[in-house]
């Protein structure tokens, strides 16, 4: 499941067209995506992917049934390039977070 803001909608968007059964949704509206495990039960997943953005930072955060995790970035537009800048790089921090190579 992935939520946020608008600098969430590019990884929302990437996974959609992907039609992966394990995909659970998107939930992108500010009011109910201000947290993880907010997305994670609205959308009956497993895990959670959110994407906050503020004026001075971006915060990604990754929720699984073996923790939690949060990454601080330095990416605060959400223009078309930040957009897939972020859902890159937020995608590669998940995957050295499920390998255990980063936490």
């Amino acid at each position: 499941a992935v939520g946020g803001t608008a600098h969430a909608a590019e990884l929302a968007r990437r996974l959609a067209v992907l039609d992966s059964p394990t995909f659970r949704g998107a939930n992108l509206s500010h009011d109910e995506a201000k947290s993880p495990d907010v997305v994670r039960k609205a959308l009956n997943a497993d895990c959670a992917l959110l994407i906050s953005g503020g004026k001075t930072q971006t915060l990604i955060h990754f929720l699984s049934p073996e923790g939690a995790a949060t990454w601080e970035v330095s990416i605060i537009n959400a223009d078309a390039w930040s957009q897939t800048r972020l859902a890159v790089l937020a995608l590669e921090y998940v995957r050295r977070n499920l390998t255990g190579v980063q936490t």
